[in-house]
C-alpha cells in the first residue's frame, strides 16, 4: 500500500495521503502557483513538512514535480532539501 498519491491534471496537481487507517485528499494545488516561495523556500514542501503524515519521499516527489512543472522558479533547493533532510535526521523519522 502507497502511503501517498501525487497526480497531475492540465491546471493541478493533486495530492492523497495515507494518515492513520484511511486516504485523505491534500487540498489541490494550482501548477501556476508551485513556484511560491516561503522565504527562499518552496512554500508547499514547507508547509507540509512538520505534517504527521508526510514522508521524506513524499516531500522529495513533490519537489521533483515542483521542478518539472515550474522549471523557472525562484526556489532556492538547496536550502530546501537541507532543511527536509535535518527535519527527518533529527526526528528520525523517514
Amino acid at each position: 500500500m502507497a502511503e501517498h498519491y501525487i497526480d497531475v491534471t492540465s491546471n493541478q496537481l493533486l495530492l492523497t495521503y495515507y494518515n492513520y487507517d484511511r486516504y485523505l485528499p491534500y487540498p489541490p494545488i494550482s501548477i501556476r502557483s508551485l513556484g511560491k516561495l516561503e522565504g527562499e523556500d518552496s512554500f508547499y514542501i514547507m508547509r507540509m513538512l512538520r505534517q504527521p503524515w508526510a514522508t521524506k519521499e513524499l516531500l522529495y516527489e513533490l519537489a521533483s514535480h515542483i521542478k518539472q512543472l515550474k522549471p523557472k522558479n525562484s526556489i532556492n533547493w538547496e536550502s530546501t532539501f537541507a532543511k527536509i533532510d535535518s527535519y527527518f535526521d533529527q526526528e528520525g523519522r523517514s
